[in-house]
């Protein structure tokens, strides 16, 4: 697949993931319009956690999550039991975990409604450079988390 019109949006991308310290994104829009295509291109050649939500239960969701962030740690065995524990992982490893995208966010939060509690803490108390992308396509959804 190629870009068109999208140089704007990958050179502030490319900006964003460069950054030294910590940076928040939340992105959002209608379905199939390029938003987690767009994503994967401004990742490419980093480390990072990329994880879709999923219309599943909440404890399926963290344990595809935590073979995710293993993978990304070359590391076999790791199993959460909580999204604290899953998140503190990523922000505490942010010199290996450059970024955590998290798209179909809004899905993640159906199954576990206390993540973004989960995110505004560690947001507001842990020191990290971590990138964190929140991505979704329920415009009603992800317009509330900004207000």
């Amino acid at each position: 697949m190629r870009f068109y019109d999208r140089k704007e949006e990958t050179k502030m991308f490319k900006a964003f993931f460069e950054a030294e310290d910590f940076k928040l994104f939340i992105l959002y829009g209608r379905r199939r319009v390029g938003k987690t295509y767009l994503l994967k291109h401004s990742t490419q050649n980093r480390n990072g956690i990329f994880f879709s939500g999923r219309q599943i239960s909440g404890e399926l969701l963290l344990e595809l999550f935590s073979q995710e962030a293993g993978k990304i740690m070359n590391m076999t065995g790791i199993h959460f039991k909580h999204w604290e524990e899953a998140f503190d992982f990523a922000f505490s490893n942010s010199e290996k975990i450059n970024y955590l995208i998290l798209d179909e966010f809004q899905y993640m939060v159906e199954a576990a409604p206390e993540i973004p509690s989960i995110l505004q803490t560690l947001i507001d108390h842990r020191d990290t450079s971590l990138k964190l992308v929140l991505c979704g396509s329920s415009i009603s959804f992800m317009h509330g988390l900004l207000s």
